[in-house]
């Protein structure tokens, strides 16, 4: 089972969120001790969702060392391929538009509801914290990436 920290990213430095409020865990130099602990992050990158892209650079040197995936708002699909081309995986939150033209091996879904999992197809990776969804994305024989912790996830992600 792989072990993921997730994460947040703004101006560079990265977070993780106490309550309602954003913690600041360091910069590029705290999260290469990560790797120590975990082989993958996920991000929500806070200014991809503004539609900015400063933060690829870190993102390149991540993944030299460990696998990195990115929540994507639909609003910064137009850079969906760009991070894959760094070897970044990119995830789609419903309805999952781009789906259709992104690469597969570097595509996840994040699905929130049942419903959300009747619209994954063909995407083959799924991320949830409701275990509700992943017990049935485990039956229909998703690859599960869950936020927290479950006897069935290929990957589990825990908050940092």
């Amino acid at each position: 089972m792989i072990r993921g920290a997730y994460l947040y990213l703004k101006d560079k430095q990265f977070y993780s969120k106490k309550k309602r409020y954003l913690e600041l865990l360091g910069s590029f130099t705290f999260v290469e001790k990560l790797k120590e602990k975990y082989s993958l992050l996920h991000i929500i990158d806070m200014d991809l969702m503004k539609g900015s892209v400063k933060n690829f650079d870190i993102y390149e040197r991540l993944t030299t060392d460990m696998y990195v995936e990115v929540e994507i708002p639909e609003k910064a699909l137009r850079h969906a391929a760009r991070l894959q081309e760094i070897d970044v995986r990119v995830v789609l939150a419903y309805p999952y538009r781009g789906k259709e033209t992104l690469n597969l091996d570097f595509l996840e879904a994040r699905v929130d509801t049942l419903d959300e999992l009747s619209h994954v197809e063909p995407i083959r990776d799924v991320f949830t914290s409701n275990n509700n969804v992943a017990e049935e994305a485990f039956k229909m024989g998703f690859r599960l990436f869950f936020k927290g912790r479950h006897k069935n996830a290929f990957a589990v992600i825990e908050e940092v």
